[in-house]
């Protein structure tokens, strides 16, 4: 009990305090707008914020999944698309190689004039 009422104590002093700077803050506010009203010359002071930025949402669970998906895909079909071209060309290696095997046996074997 004793800690929850310190708890309850320190907000109230923070409450207290933030409340006294706010009023110190509005009253500085308040004297220069009169002092502004009888003397247009004053400057008008910078503001002390920091710029905001407009709240932009998060993409819901579906987008965030067709999103993931449309990358599987598109990865699935790449991988595909390589290993068919891989596929392919050793295809074409095994048949030239073969080819120019048979030219070589059928130049030695079948020509007259051969020297093999």
């Amino acid at each position: 009990m004793t800690n929850f009422n310190a708890q309850d104590a320190e907000f109230k002093r923070r409450e207290q305090e933030l409340k006294a700077r706010e009023q110190e803050i509005r009253l500085k506010e308040l004297e220069l707008e009169i002092q502004r009203l009888e003397d247009p010359a004053t400057p008008v002071p910078e503001a002390d914020y920091s710029p905001t930025r407009k709240h932009v949402e998060k993409p819901g669970f579906m987008q965030r999944f067709s999103r993931k998906a449309k990358l599987a895909v598109k990865l699935v079909a790449f991988a595909a698309l390589g290993i068919a071209i891989i596929w392919i060309a050793q295809f074409v290696f095994w048949a030239a190689l073969i080819l120019a095997v048979g030219a070589v046996v059928y130049l030695g074997l079948f020509e007259k004039n051969s020297k093999l």
